[in-house]
C-alpha cells in the first residue's frame, strides 16, 4: 500500500520533533471533546438524582392529596 505525500511531510516533521498541526489540533478537539463527555455524565447523573427526588415529592403528594379525600368523604 502506497502511502500519501503528505504522510512523508509528517513523517518529516515528526522526525525534528515537531508534532504537525493538524495532529496538534486533532488533540486540542479531542481533548475538548472528552471534557464535555465528562460533563455530560455529571450533569446526567444529577438529573437522574432529580427526578427521583421529583418522584418521592410527587408520590408524597399523592398519598397525602388522597389522604385529605379519603378525610373529606368521611366527614
Amino acid at each position: 500500500m502506497r502511502r500519501r505525500d503528505g504522510s512523508e511531510f509528517h513523517d518529516k516533521v515528526r522526525a525534528r520533533g515537531s508534532t504537525p498541526y493538524s495532529e496538534q489540533r486533532l488533540r486540542k478537539q479531542v481533548r475538548r471533546l472528552k471534557e464535555l463527555r465528562a460533563a455530560d455524565v455529571e450533569e446526567i447523573a444529577q438529573l437522574k438524582a432529580d427526578v427521583e427526588a421529583l418522584v418521592g415529592a410527587l408520590h408524597q403528594a399523592t398519598a397525602e392529596n388522597q389522604l385529605l379525600r379519603q378525610q373529606l368523604t368521611d366527614r
